[in-house]
């Protein structure tokens, strides 16, 4: 009894964040015994947009721009499955050209977000180099995506029936040049950051994740497949074009913060696999289907899934009406909100200092989070 009531007074309750640098806008309340965590409530929602009801209120394209603020550091795929969903709906055909265009940008926009999270990553465990070296390396994609569409970081490439923008020779040079350099940049980034001893011991063995309690926890994508299970669609449910390639997507079995990152640095070569089959297979054709811009669509529903850089994103479209120019119904599938959840059961018995580190290996996306 004595035991219990001294157990019990040393127990505090706080809110780490959202303002709190290592949270992003979500906060977590935390019950701590000195700087051990006994219990935490994940508290979400500081940037819910309604994302999905607003699609509801416009018509097919004009929801395009909104499926790819779901988290606009992988937009393209953002949108892969979106267009999908509504190519399904309507019956519309697309170009195998524009197919092996969207596959191409899909994969640049993988790499672009993979690279990114892991400069991130690598600053909060210490190591800043390797976020300036990683952020460095960003700028080639963006620099990519301003040739291609425009515009470096809202991309907005993909377009009902197909792409709004056709493929040239200078593009080719551009994904070659950084392919070349990325497999050069990995090296060192494994160098820098993998064999750093500080960066292991913060890392092996820490948030592990079983794989039964992924499976539990719905995990998908990079997540899932550090966790023991192959779990990537571009393989078990091929769509677009990706049956067209071969590359297989690494899986481990520690299922820890280490694992994680070595996945997503891997998923980095996947990629650039992919592109090299893809690059100098394009075929000749058109580059999309006409498509109206008031496009009308059949009573019924679709559902289309893909794998984003975070995992597998799913989007269901109902209409209740023939010729209909909006959807229904809108509903989105992100990876986030079931990757967060687990932070509940993974970060009790750990440390503070841990709490960055083993949330910031399940790579949640605070606006895929809360949409």
């Amino acid at each position: 009894m004595t035991e219990n009531k001294e157990r019990s007074s040393s127990l505090v309750s706080f809110s780490y964040g959202p303002q709190h640098p290592g949270t992003h806008p979500y906060s977590l309340l935390l019950t701590v015994d000195g700087d051990r965590i006994e219990k935490v409530e994940a508290q979400i929602g500081y940037v819910h947009r309604g994302l999905a009801k607003q699609a509801e209120s416009r018509t097919f394209i004009q929801a395009l721009p909104i499926m790819e603020r779901s988290c606009f550091i992988d937009s393209v795929n953002h949108q892969f499955g979106y267009v999908m969903a509504v190519e399904k709906l309507a019956g519309i055909e697309v170009p195998e050209r524009a197919e092996y265009l969207r596959v191409i940008a899909a994969e640049l926009s993988r790499m672009n977000s993979l690279i990114s999270w892991f400069g991130g990553y690598a600053a909060e465990t210490g190591i800043n180099s390797a976020f300036m070296w990683a952020w460095k390396d960003r700028e080639m994609f963006l620099d990519l995506f301003g040739h291609l569409a425009g515009s470096r970081v809202s991309v907005m490439y993909l377009t009902i029936g197909g792409v709004r923008w056709d493929w040239n020779d200078k593009l080719t040079n551009l994904t070659w040049e950084i392919i070349d350099y990325m497999e050069e940049r990995l090296k060192i980034h494994k160098k820098l950051v993998m064999k750093n001893s500080i960066f292991k011991k913060r890392t092996k063995g820490v948030g592990v994740v079983s794989k039964e309690k992924a499976l539990e926890y719905a995990f998908t994508g990079p997540n899932l497949r550090a966790s023991g299970v192959q779990g990537d669609i571009r393989i078990l449910e091929p769509y677009s074009v990706y049956d067209h390639f071969k590359f297989t997507p690494k899986v481990m079995t520690e299922g820890d913060n280490w694992a994680r990152t070595m996945i997503r640095l891997h998923d980095i070569e996947t990629s650039m696999e992919i592109l090299k089959q893809a690059l100098p297979e394009i075929p000749e054709g058109e580059y999309k289907t006409k498509v109206p811009l008031k496009l009308r669509a059949n009573a019924g529903e679709a559902y289309a899934r893909v794998e984003l850089s975070r995992g597998v994103m799913g989007y269901y479209i109902r209409t209740v009406e023939d010729k209909s120019t909006k959807p229904y119904r809108v509903k989105i599938r992100g990876p986030s909100f079931s990757h967060f959840q687990i932070v509940e059961d993974i970060l009790v018995g750990t440390h503070m200092a841990d709490i960055p580190i083993i949330k910031g290996s399940l790579d949640v996306c605070p606006a895929d989070l809360d949409r």
